[in-house]
């Protein structure tokens, strides 16, 4: 019977997780599609609900008492999954809240499985689970272990940065412009530093310089490279999840946002567009870190893209356009979530 109870329940886990990943993720495509969200900005923070919700879920669901036992949860999928199982497999069962009055489910496998291949089945199951999730967090704790090394080995760059906005802009965030050998692309990694492979410090022009040095900038100001490193740690407890895809799309709303924000520098996007260009033709087959940290350049499709928005781009619009319409965006998503709960 305990088998049969943690085969269930592992069952339920996975299944729920993937249910309000799938829903939450389709929710927020649909919320800037009605909304016509154009900000790539607003669109970023909108893409991170998905996998913000996952341990929110986790933590408020599973963790909490008070969610437990007064079964208040309008963001959790849990009884719709305990409902379909019971559904499929036509089982007499009471479903109350989260919580099984009777377990016909676990009697059903009990009789017809015999007790080792039961007990063999449930400790298989958790041990892939288990297993995966340590050698996932422990990939993204050396990768990160990793960059820390490398930002504090690097060499500080010598070479100016005559933009008198950008200038006072790295001063006041306290960023350190560097040269490392150990990065193939220009990258923005942890809080406050921009690392330059040594072979395109030396080639790019000072307007490419500073355009990709204004690029990387704005990922440090948003904290992109810590939130793309949060994003990996989720994704790589809910392993079974397609995270990696969805984490891609996010990065790719950043990439454009960061490319959208060198106006404001009076810097010309041809100019950015002209060094990951030229970036872009460099690095070849390089095998790139993972870790919190944001590269200039991506997969060649998608450079493509961006070349194309980067010499068609038109002005960004103020983020306080938007106010309004996130917020009426964001209550939404909230009612319909609550419906989806309730109903």
């Amino acid at each position: 019977m305990t088998e049969s109870l943690l085969l269930i329940q592992t069952l339920q886990f996975i299944l729920s997780s993937l249910v309000v990943f799938v829903s939450t993720a389709l929710l927020v495509e649909i919320s800037i599609f009605l909304f016509k969200i154009k900000n790539n900005r607003i669109r970023t923070l909108f893409r991170y609900v998905p996998i913000v919700k996952l341990p929110f879920d986790l933590i408020l669901y599973i963790l909490s008492a008070c969610a437990h036992f007064t079964n208040f949860n309008p963001l959790s999928c849990q009884s719709y999954v305990e409902n379909m199982i019971v559904r499929i497999f036509h089982l007499d069962v009471q479903v109350t809240g989260s919580i099984y009055t009777t377990h016909p489910f676990a009697e059903y496998l009990s009789k017809h499985l015999p007790m080792l291949g039961l007990q063999i089945t449930a400790v298989a199951i958790g041990s892939v689970l288990l297993g995966m999730i340590i050698h996932k967090f422990i990939v993204v704790i050396k990768s990160f272990t990793k960059l820390q090394s490398i930002c504090v080995a690097s060499i500080p760059s010598i070479r100016r940065v005559t933009n008198e906005r950008l200038k006072d802009r790295l001063f006041k965030k306290k960023v350190t412009v560097c040269i490392s050998n150990e990065v193939v692309v220009p990258t923005a990694a942890l809080k406050n530093y921009i690392l330059f492979p040594q072979e395109q410090y030396d080639t790019l022009s000072q307007k490419e310089f500073e355009a990709i040095i204004a690029h990387e900038l704005e990922h440090l100001c948003w904290h992109d490279p810590i939130l793309k490193f949060t994003s990996s740690l989720i994704g790589s407890f809910f392993w079974w999840l397609p995270t990696k895809r969805w984490i891609n799309k996010i990065e790719e709303e950043q990439e454009y946002s960061s490319d959208a924000s060198i106006s404001q520098y009076g810097l010309e996007n041809h100019d950015l567009a002209s060094a990951v260009l030229k970036i872009s033709q460099t690095i070849h087959n390089k095998k790139q870190m993972s870790g919190p940290l944001c590269y200039l350049t991506h997969s060649k499709p998608f450079t493509v893209r961006r070349l194309e928005e980067l010499l068609n781009i038109k002005p960004a619009p103020p983020l306080k356009f938007y106010v309004k319409r996130s917020i009426i965006a964001a209550t939404l998503s909230i009612i319909l979530l609550i419906i989806f709960r309730i109903c």
